[in-house]
Parts: C-alpha cells; structure tokens; sequence
C-alpha cells in the first residue's frame, strides 16, 4: 500500500491557522496539526483527515490523535474520551532498543505505530528504514529518521512501505529534515516509487543531480527516486549491505569515495540482487567531448591533479592516443600516476607545450597565465563555473566546462543503471 502524505502545521494564531490549514489539506492525505507548538483549534474536526500532536480538546475528535510513548498507560482512557479517533503511538528517542520498543507499542492498544529517531549519519539513518523491510509488528507502521542530514531517509522510508510520509510546508518544516509536501509527491514521487537511487560522496550539498536525475527517471516513466547521501569513508564498507537491503538498484559516486571500491576509480555502482558492479564514466565522457574538438592521437594534454577523476581521465586519454603530462603539487603522487600510461611529469603551476589542458582537482585557485585561444581547457569543477575556466575563457581558448562533464557521464550511467549499455 502506498505511503500516505501528511503535511504538518504548526499554526501560531487562528490566521496563520486559516491560512495554512487549507493548503496543507489540498498537498496532502491527512493534515498534522502540532498543537504542541502554540495554536489549539476550538472547532469540532470530526470528518477531517487530521491527526493532532499535542493538546487535544476533547471538542476536536480528529481521525488520529498521536499519543507519546511514555503515555501508553492513557490509551484505554483516550479512547473512551474519543471513540471515532485512532490512536498513534509515537516513540521519539535514540535508536538504540527500536525493535523492543516497537514490540511494546505492538501489545499495547494503539492502532499505529510510529518510530522517530534523532541520526547523527547516513548509517543510523539507513539502518532505522531498514526495518521496514522485515517490522516486527502487523500494525501500520512510520519510521523517520530525523535530521537535516538523513532527510533522504524520509523518501528511503516511504518507498520502503512506510505507512505515514511526514512533510510540511514550502520552507516551512516542523521537524528537522522534513521535505516540502510538493517535493515528495512531484519530485521524488513516494507514492509510486519500488526503487532507489543515489549519489554517495561528502560532501553533496551542491550537486544538482537529486533535481536532474529525478526529472530523467519521471520522463522514462521509471519509479524511481534519487537521492543525495553524504557518506563518508569509513562508512562505505558497513553503508553498501544496508543500501541493496533499502532497494537501491545504482549510485552515483563522487569524491572522496571514487577510490573505495577497488583498485581503479569508480564513479557509478550498479546494485544487483546478489553483488554490486562497478564502473567510471568520466573517463569516456571526457574522451567524447574532447573528440569534438581535437584529433587525440595527435595531441598533448596536460591533466592537472593525481586523484581519482585525474587516473579515470588518463585511462581513458592514453587509450585514445594522446600523450599524457601529469602535473599535482604532490609531485610523487604525479609520479605514481604518469608511471600507470607512460607519461611524462611538469611542475605544478607550469604549462608546457600542450593543446589541451584538463583541471581535475577540487581547487578553485588554478592558475595559468600562458593559456590563450590555441588550447583547449575542460575543468572538472561543476555546477558553477570555476574562476579558472572563466580565466581560460576570456583569452580565447575553447572551454568545457564541469557541468558539460557531469551531463555526459549521467547519461552514461542511465545507460548502465537501465540497461542500454553495458
């Protein structure tokens, strides 16, 4: 059964009451109103898909009343006080112990069960929704985890069967990490979603990929969501069970988990029913946008940076033709990279003969005075346009940007997450 949306409110006056009471009512199938939080209707709601969180007049009847944990004992008499209004146990505290927790909200009377857990990280949030793959209770059950950080968790948990999907508001949430009821109904479709899909890396608050790649899978008519998840290294070998548990089917990886998966970069995972494949498609999409423009088997390129995009780039060159100079102010791990392909080292911030110059570090500080319209410059860096490229654009020399980059290799990892391409 598909998730339901509740929209919560947590009006401070009888105007800001009258104002958002119907909007939330239009977004959503059951309106949270948070009586906790100031405002206590004085108006019978009986008929009206609302739950109350907090002082409940018994004038109000509303179809749901949220009654805290620690106030089990008061459910018997609650629903004397309100015999047409179902009861939602709620537990809001520390992961630890959830599953007994929900085993006592399970014998108890209550009708729903909802589960709220503060996560410091992407683990705790990831391990909170997976307990909806196998709950240990038949009733109706809502995980969130909570926190700015895990919101991608709220839509993990409603393609997951979460009962309730708690939303507020256009930038008007009433719990952290709360999405706009807007966002999950349009944007990451909740109510229809069977898969998922991500980008792991730390940090991805700037990509725009959550907003393109959604677009993408709505116009293939795919059910699928992406979300960004900011995992860190240490995380991955513990994250990775966890995501084909939460019925993740690919990710996309950015820094600095691109070298976490083997010995060669990696910048796309698909997620198969019994292991994970591996792949890097900046590599080929740097090959193709440069192919537009120069003949590779006939040109120089300096690749400035040692890193992960730096070697997927340099693999994919070398194999092209092109003769590769290495240039990172680590001067050995330069070394260790042109040592792979047979190519040759510069010092960093110099600029030998070349035709193409190709920034592949995360630094917005590259400089180099000598470019000028007879090279041609790709900078990794996206979505904005980095100072350096600006630079490079200015004395005429033909430009790529990082965002021109992340178009081609997305659309090579669509290729591989559905299956067109292998």
């Amino acid at each position: 059964m598909a998730t339901k949306i509740v929209v919560s409110i947590a009006p401070q006056s009888r105007e800001e009451f009258q104002e958002q009471y119907p909007q939330a009512k239009a977004l959503g199938d059951i309106v949270e109103i948070r009586t906790d939080r100031g405002f206590i209707p004085d108006q019978s709601l009986a008929g009206e898909s609302v739950l109350i969180t907090g002082p409940c007049p018994e004038i109000l009847q509303p179809m749901m009343l949220d009654v805290p944990y620690e106030r089990l004992a008061d459910v018997q008499k609650l629903k004397q006080q309100f015999p047409k209004t179902k009861i939602l146990g709620s537990y809001h505290g520390p992961f630890e112990n959830v599953n007994e927790i929900i085993q006592k909200l399970d014998a108890s009377p209550v009708d729903f069960i909802k589960i709220a857990c503060p996560c410091k990280n992407a683990l705790e949030a990831l391990e909170l929704v997976s307990i909806l793959n196998a709950p240990p209770t038949k009733k109706p059950l809502t995980i969130v985890p909570m926190g700015e950080q895990v919101s991608f968790g709220r839509v993990v948990a409603a393609c997951l069967g979460s009962h309730l999907t708690f939303t507020c508001l256009d930038n008007r949430p009433v719990a952290p990490g709360q999405i706009s009821a807007e966002e999950m109904i349009k944007r990451y479709r909740v109510q229809s979603i069977t898969q998922l899909y991500g980008l792991i890396g730390s940090p991805v608050t700037r990509s725009p990929s959550y907003i393109t790649h959604n677009h993408v899978f709505q116009s293939l008519n795919v059910p699928a969501a992406y979300v960004k998840i900011d995992l860190k290294p240490e995380e991955v070998e513990k994250a990775m069970p966890l995501l084909q548990l939460c019925r993740f089917r690919g990710l996309s990886v950015t820094m600095p988990l691109k070298g976490k998966f083997g010995p060669n970069p990696v910048n796309t995972i698909r997620i198969n029913p019994s292991d994970i494949e591996t792949f890097n498609t900046d590599g080929r999409s740097v090959k193709e946008l440069l192919e537009e423009k120069v003949d590779l088997s006939r040109s120089t390129v300096l690749i400035i940076g040692a890193g992960g995009t730096a070697q997927a780039i340099a693999q994919a060159l070398s194999k092209a033709g092109a003769s590769l100079i290495i240039s990172n102010r680590t001067e050995e791990k330069a070394e260790a990279l042109a040592k792979l392909f047979g190519a040759q080292t510069c010092p960093f911030g110099t600029l030998p003969e070349v035709q193409v110059v190709i920034q592949a570090t995360c630094s917005e500080d590259i400089r180099l005075p000598e470019i000028s319209s007879m090279h041609v410059v790709l900078d990794v860096l996206f979505p904005d346009e980095s100072p350096f490229l600006k630079e490079c654009k200015k004395k005429g020399a033909k430009t790529i940007s990082g965002l021109d980059m992340w178009k081609r290799q997305a659309a090579h990892q669509f290729d591989i997450w559905l299956g067109a391409k292998q």
